[in-house]
């Protein structure tokens, strides 16, 4: 098989991208694709968190969770939120993929 069959969207795999960065432009490409990919998934993970402490504090402010939820720091931003919310990451992360969906969906 050629290089291109390999590469079809059907039969990618993790790390896939990387291969398709140095087949289209060579080293420096693959390392800004891995490198854009890293911030890409940095920058959705962080703003997901911050969504998620601003939903708690709201939760407080209706009544729904307790009023230290609410306080925010002086940069503004929901500390107990935050805090809850690497706990529960802290305590997830020994646990394997499968078990955390499994968790999830219940």
């Amino acid at each position: 098989t050629t290089a291109n069959a390999k590469l079809e969207w059907r039969n990618w795999r993790s790390g896939t991208l990387s291969v398709v960065g140095l087949e289209a432009g060579g080293r420096w490409v693959k390392i800004w694709v891995v490198v854009a990919a890293a911030a890409s998934n940095i920058g959705q993970f962080t703003s997901e968190q911050a969504a998620n402490a601003f939903q708690l504090e709201g939760m407080a402010e209706s009544g729904w969770l307790p009023k230290c939820f609410m306080h925010r720091s002086r940069y503004n931003t929901p500390l107990v939120g935050l805090g809850t919310g690497l706990v529960i990451i802290l305590a997830l992360s020994s646990s394997d993929f499968v078990s955390i969906v499994d968790l999830l969906n219940g």
